[in-house]
């Protein structure tokens, strides 16, 4: 016969096994955007100026204690220690304050990057037009395969640099370079790796406030066998 602790111990155990595996998400998805913001090295002092990495750092910190919160989680129930029930409903409580700066800093990244993407070309382009060699243009061109500010007719009365065309070529021309502009493209990949991971933190949200009251209901029923 089934009695309300068992009960209980099941859907809690179900309940960690799924933020689990959201938790397995937030590191994988954290590595893969480390990973794709690894390819830009050629151009730190560009991304410097964002805060993409910073919080997929975060992103991937918070999927670690996910991780480690349902284990003490399922040990809690498992064993029925009120330290680890304890421990663990610090640790959801924890969660819920980190994701929800998180999701704060990337909603405030996201309204930012457009114009800062914008600003920043246009000083680079501006440094390219006076031959300065601290524009990152060019690096930002043979990265992101790209070409110009908008596109390849920026280029449309002077020559056009190799860095815009696929392949290493003596002589690269409008017709053979890169379609996309590096501004769309940078605003392009942002764009990509913030939907999923902004998604991501308001299910983490909703996720860790339900653990929290699971969490406190727990102690509780140790305790007080409620």
């Amino acid at each position: 016969m089934c009695t309300l602790k068992t009960l209980f111990n099941i859907f809690f155990i179900v309940y960690n096994a799924v933020l689990l595996l959201l938790g397995i998400g937030c590191v994988t998805l954290a590595i893969i955007v480390l990973i794709r913001l690894g390819e830009l090295r050629g151009i730190s002092d560009f991304i410097e100026e964002f805060k993409g990495q910073s919080i997929t750092c975060g992103i991937f910190i918070l999927g670690l204690l996910m991780i480690i919160t349902c284990v003490i989680g399922c040990l809690a129930s498992g064993f029925d220690s009120h330290l680890l029930a304890i421990s663990h409903s610090i640790l959801m409580l924890l969660l819920l304050i980190v994701t929800v700066i998180l999701s704060v800093s990337l909603y405030a990244d996201i309204s930012a990057s457009k114009g800062l993407v914008s600003k920043k070309m246009d000083e680079y382009w501006n440094k390219r037009s006076k031959n300065d060699t601290n524009s990152a243009l060019p690096a930002i061109e043979y990265v992101l395969k790209c070409c110009g500010k908008n596109g390849p007719d920026d280029y449309e009365s002077e020559e056009v640099p190799t860095t815009c065309c696929p392949k290493a070529k003596d002589k690269c021309t409008v017709e053979s370079a890169y379609n996309e502009g590096c501004e769309s493209k940078i605003n392009n990949f942002f764009r990509k790796y913030s939907k999923p991971v902004g998604y991501m933190c308001l299910i983490i949200i909703l996720f860790v406030f339900v653990g929290f009251i699971l969490g406190t209901y727990l102690i509780l029923f140790l305790y007080y066998k409620v």
